[in-house]
Order: C-alpha cells, then structure tokens, then sequence
C-alpha cells in the first residue's frame, strides 16, 4: 500500500544527536498512535506498547495451542493472543506485517529527514498477507493524519501569542509547526466503511489510552500557548491535559505560519477520557478562546470523513 504525501512542514522522528537522519521508528510509532486510537474508537481493544505490564507478547506455546483449538485458522489465533494493533505493527514474538519505506519523488529511497515542501511516497510493503480490516484501519489512519492530524514529534509545541515568534525567521525555534503533511496534487485517500471490532472478554482499554471517540478536531484555527494555558488552568482535568514527564500533554495545536504554502493549515487537536470530560473541554474551548460550536468537531463527526 501506498500514500502519495506532501510535507507541509519539518516532520521530526528523533535522535537528538542524528536529527538530519530519518528515524523510520519515529514515523511507524506515530502511524501506529493513531491506528491504536482508531481500534478502540470501533470499539477493539489495543494494548500500549510503551508499557511492560500492558503490552503484547505472543508465546509460540500458546499459539501452538490455539491454533490447534481453532483447527489451523491462525487469524483466530492471533485474535485470541495479540491486539489488533501488534497485529499489524508487531510486538514480541511477532513480527510486523509490513516494511516501511519512504521515497521520494524519484523513487529514491530517503535517509534524511522530511523537510517542508518535500513530496513523498510512505509504501507499506507486505511481509504477511495484510486483512482487509487492516488495509481500512491503515487507509483509514493516513486519512486521518493528512486531514486532522500531524505525524512525528514535537507537535506539543505550542504557538507563541506573539505571532512573530512563530515564524521560521526567528530566532528561537520553538514555535514551530512539526508534522502537517498534505495529499500530493491529484491523490486523495478515499473513504471506507465504518468497521465493528471486538475485543476479548477479558481486556479492557484503560481511561488514559488515547480514544479516538474522546477526541476533539478543529479545522482552521488554533489554540496559542496563552490560550491552552487558560484551558487547563479553569478545568478539573488540569493535570491529565498537562501530562508530566514521560507522558504527552493532551493538546496539540499549529498556527500554520511555517507551512510551505500560501494557504496555511491551521489546526488544533487533543484528547480526554470519557464524553462527560469532553463536554467540558468543549464548553472550556468555546468560552475561552471564542470557537463556535460547530467548529468543534468529535467522533460522530469525523468517522463519516474516514
């Protein structure tokens, strides 16, 4: 499978030492953040792989075992032992689907990181017979990052209330928009049908993981750090939007001025853990930083896009 794409700024992936060195990891780890936010919006479960006590491991044993209970069927295996999300990205004792390759708009291979204005192709390349589940899950996830997301890192960033601090010309980098990409002229992903997933009897998704059915979009506007300082500091939810060390905040916005384009893409995203907190945050955007309702787009919404 693959995505014909357009950096509309700096994509960051990692390494601080090797920064001009494109870190595949880096890119396959944010794909695969949003892809886990997908699976449990439709309703799978998806463990976090950052975490030892709640991440996938397959045993050979147990899948000899299940396989013979399932009579050889090995997608029945998998869906008793593994998420939906190692699946597909790997885990121990699995290895991933696909081999991710980045090129360029001659074809060749990119070892350097994604600059703005650059014009790519993200090729999933099959190691294993992909499902069709999986190739909506992923067309679904590109989708989703070109029109409402960002890849990469360093997309916590906030933009400067001082709009000239927010330029590439100044200074202090930052303010920087990381991670907006766009469609290449003539190539769109097209959407697909809603999915119904289901997770074991005995898993259960916890509050903190990102679910894309407690997210909030909103499209041609952004929140500066002024304005996100206000939000978190008038609600009761201040420590988890935060986040700490280790841990991601929970709102990410771009103010558009470093896009490579005249027609700047401004956004702003974030996520809670439940419909009560997501009104409130809602209701906090609307009051302080003068959104209008409709403006403010969720799950409902967005997955009639995807």
């Amino acid at each position: 499978m693959r995505f014909k794409l357009k950096a509309l700024t700096d994509i960051w992936t990692g390494g601080v030492k090797d920064k001009e060195h494109l870190h595949l990891t880096g890119i396959r780890g944010s794909i695969r953040w949003w892809y886990e936010a997908l699976v449990r919006a439709y309703g799978g479960y998806a463990c976090d792989p950052t975490d030892k006590d709640h991440r996938c491991k397959l045993q050979h044993s147990d899948l000899r075992n299940r396989l013979k209970e399932h009579n050889n069927d090995l997608q029945k295996a998998l869906n008793d032992l593994i998420c939906p999300a190692c699946q597909f990205f790997g885990c121990t004792g699995w290895s991933a689907k696909f081999a991710l390759r980045i090129t360029d708009a001659s074809g060749k291979e990119i070892t350097t990181s994604i600059k703005r204005g650059l014009l790519f192709e993200l090729s999933f390349i099959p190691k294993k017979i992909f499902t069709e589940t999986e190739e909506n899950l992923l067309k679904k996830t590109i989708k989703l990052i070109v029109e409402y997301g960002a890849i990469g890192g360093r997309t916590v960033l906030k933009p400067s209330e001082n709009k000239d601090k927010n330029k590439l010309s100044y200074r202090k980098k930052n303010h920087l928009d990381y991670g907006i990409i766009a469609y290449q002229d003539g190539y769109e992903i097209d959407r697909t049908g809603n999915l119904i997933l289901k997770k074991p009897p005995d898993k259960n998704n916890y509050p903190d993981w990102p679910n894309l059915r407690y997210f909030w979009f909103i499209k041609g506007a952004y929140i500066d750090r002024k304005g996100f300082n206000k939000i978190i500091n008038n609600v009761s939810l201040s420590s988890f939007l935060k986040g700490r060390i280790g841990e991601s905040k929970k709102i990410f916005s771009f103010h558009g001025q470093t896009s490579c384009e005249a027609n700047r893409v401004r956004r702003c995203f974030g996520y809670v853990r439940n419909e009560e907190e997501l009104d409130i945050i809602k209701g906090k955007i609307k009051d302080i930083c003068k959104i209008k309702d409709n403006q403010i787009l969720a799950w409902e919404t967005i997955q009639n896009e995807l």
